[in-house]
């Protein structure tokens, strides 16, 4: 036990020197700087610049910009695809992955009922599209 609350102590003082900040004195930066090049004769001519050659990019023409957010199509699809997200996390929350799984796939079938249960899934996950929309056109205007 001794040992590993060393170790664990020794790779957490280890770990912290990475991100330790060193200071750069201004005298070695100026001795590594070289002004000159080390093997050029005294008489040599500076050379001339080159040429600047600017770089031509084909830049696409700007989109229009959307007026609103992703919205989602209120369909039949959507619908019952929803009411199997939202039957999912219920599960998820409530009863772990496993749970979540089987009732994903229970309200997802009952959203394809024309039973009662069917009726209220469908209505529930039409409008969490609709919130969904909703809150998407308002990040959408008031976007910063």
């Amino acid at each position: 036990m001794k040992v590993r609350s060393t170790f664990l102590l020794a790779a957490l003082v280890g770990g912290a020197n990475a991100f330790q900040v060193t200071k750069i004195s201004s005298s070695s930066s100026k001795l590594s700087f070289v002004s000159k090049p080390l093997f050029s004769s005294p008489d040599a001519a500076e050379p001339e610049p080159a040429a600047v050659v600017e770089p031509t990019v084909d830049v696409p023409p700007p989109k229009a910009e959307s007026k609103g957010g992703a919205l989602v199509p209120v369909k039949e699809e959507t619908i019952e695809f929803t009411a199997g997200l939202i039957g999912g996390a219920v599960g998820l929350s409530v009863g772990g992955p496993v749970l979540g799984v089987i009732a994903a796939a229970v309200v997802n079938y009952a959203s394809k009922t024309d039973q009662e249960v069917g009726e209220v899934v469908q209505a529930v996950s039409k409008t969490t599209i609709e919130v969904y929309n909703y809150l998407a056109t308002l990040d959408a205007k008031y976007e910063l």
